[in-house]
């Protein structure tokens, strides 16, 4: 196999692309996800964990 061009061009790509009907639509953005849930701090009792909270 030999390079035969680097082609670094969005447009130029998709172009590429859509000859070999290789093209589909980019993907949107998932939905954000919630912050990780620490089972070990829920267990404290509620002294010890506002000490470490402060």
């Amino acid at each position: 196999m030999k390079l035969r061009a680097l082609v670094r061009d969005r447009a130029s790509i998709e172009r590429f692309l859509r000859h070999q009907l290789l093209w589909t639509e980019p993907l949107g953005l998932a939905e954000a996800r919630p912050p990780p849930y620490f089972r070990g701090i829920t267990r404290l009792k509620p002294t010890r964990q506002a000490e470490l909270f402060e």
